[in-house]
């Protein structure tokens, strides 16, 4: 180990199916940047002894069978720009010395078992880029920092816990373009404010249990393509500014029967003359002119 920990900077063995755990001697490679263990078996916990690597920028242990928490000492590298832990058996909480990596793009540790709550020290990665955090068990409250996510395109927080209203400080997040909050457990309102994020194309709020009519600011939106609203407790009727999205393709204001939205009136004249726009009403609530479909 003597040559390497003086002089590797790049160690890539993804997808080789190799096993076994990952060992605490990764942590004398002192002048590694890029670590990408991706696709393989290993299993185990990731050392914390990685949290040496001052020079480390790129780390990659997806799709493994890693287990245990993310190790706190991942916080000490202050280089990382991508951190790539998806698809493992990851539980504990996420540690909230992550918000110490002042210059991270990509936080991706979706599909695993983390809990609790999000930390709010998240809010001083003004650098970020993607947050994935979706099919875990987190839970708590969206927290109000989300308004420092200048940068973030991409934030996928489905398939969670989590409750809670939806800060109004999301309508700070101007360049964010893909929103997936689905299958949570978050109430209030459909915050207003979310009619400033002008590159949004992508907003998913399924499957929460919100209370709020639809803001009518949601016609602000003009590059949105996909808008899922199905399965809340929305009330009131669906606004005619929604016919300003000339770009929508496709538009779910479905429900169940485990819901109590109570959506009325009709489909907007101004939605219906959008062309390729799919609409996915209740039919026994909403009535349609332009072969809505039905949930």
């Amino acid at each position: 180990m003597g040559w390497l920990s003086s002089h590797l900077e790049v160690l890539s063995m993804s997808t080789n199916a190799l096993d076994g755990v990952l060992p605490t001697e990764l942590g004398v490679l002192q002048k590694l940047k890029i670590l990408d263990l991706d696709s393989n078996q290993f299993r185990g916990a990731i050392p914390s002894e990685i949290g040496r690597l001052g020079m480390l920028e790129h780390i990659g242990i997806s799709e493994n069978i890693i287990e245990k928490s993310i190790p706190s000492e991942l916080g000490w590298l202050l280089n990382l720009t991508n951190l790539g832990l998806f698809e493992n058996n990851l539980t504990g909480q996420l540690p909230s010395e992550l918000g110490l990596l002042t210059g991270l793009t990509n936080l991706q540790a979706h599909s695993n078992n983390l809990e609790g709550s999000l930390p709010s020290s998240l809010g001083s990665i003004s650098s970020l880029s993607t947050l994935d955090l979706h099919g875990n068990a987190l839970t708590g409250k969206i927290f109000s920092e989300i308004g420092n996510f200048r940068s973030v395109t991409f934030m996928y927080l489905y398939d969670n816990a989590m409750s809670g209203s939806i800060p109004t400080e999301i309508g700070l997040m101007d360049k964010v373009s893909f929103i997936g909050c689905e299958n949570n457990l978050l109430t209030g309102a459909v915050p207003s404010e979310l009619g400033r994020l002008r590159e949004l194309r992508y907003l998913h709020l399924s499957g929460n249990q919100l209370m709020s009519t639809i803001p009518s600011e949601l016609g602000n939106l003009t590059s949105l393509k996909y808008l899922f609203l199905a399965r809340n407790n929305l009330s009131g009727t669906i606004p005619t500014e929604l016919g300003l999205l000339t770009d929508l393709r496709y538009l779910d204001l479905g429900g169940g029967t485990s819901y109590y939205d109570d959506l009325t009136g009709s489909v907007p004249s101004e939605l219906c003359a959008i062309s390729d726009l799919s609409i996915r009403i209740r039919c026994d609530r909403i009535e349609c002119d332009c072969g809505c479909q039905c949930s």
